[in-house]
């Protein structure tokens, strides 16, 4: 299952309303990835990860949520446009898990996340 769902506006100002301001919000949901589950006990007597390969892609990661929030302001010139923007990727800061992985050292599973909250900024000149 997957969901994206995005809402936004967008007004008019400035002489002749050529130039606007634009508001955004995105919403993403998607089922969890498959993966092929770590045999735990014999990853620790290897000291290395050992996938149990008798149960390929049998186990699936948490849903995956995310939303993100961006604005962008437009100034529109005779043949040209500049536009200032920026997002927030991941505003809610969700901890989305990427994957499991076997660690020799501390002889456990572990857990990588995805990024938390990423913020992307941009200056755009248009010709």
């Amino acid at each position: 299952l997957m969901l994206n769902a995005m809402l936004g506006y967008e007004w008019n100002f400035g002489k002749a309303a050529k130039n606007s301001l634009a508001l955004n919000l995105r919403i993403i949901y998607r089922g969890g990835n498959r993966y092929t589950p770590i045999d735990e006990v014999q990853s620790k007597l290897q000291g290395k990860e050992v996938l149990l390969d008798a149960q390929p892609f049998a186990s699936r990661l948490p849903a995956y949520f995310r939303t993100d929030a961006s604005a962008a302001l437009r100034f529109n010139y005779a043949k040209s446009s500049l536009v200032f923007s920026t997002e927030i990727q991941n505003v809610t800061n969700q901890q989305n898990i990427n994957r499991y992985y076997y660690d020799p050292i501390l002889q456990k599973v572990r857990t990588v996340y995805m990024f938390g909250i990423m913020p992307v900024l941009n200056v755009k000149m248009e010709f």
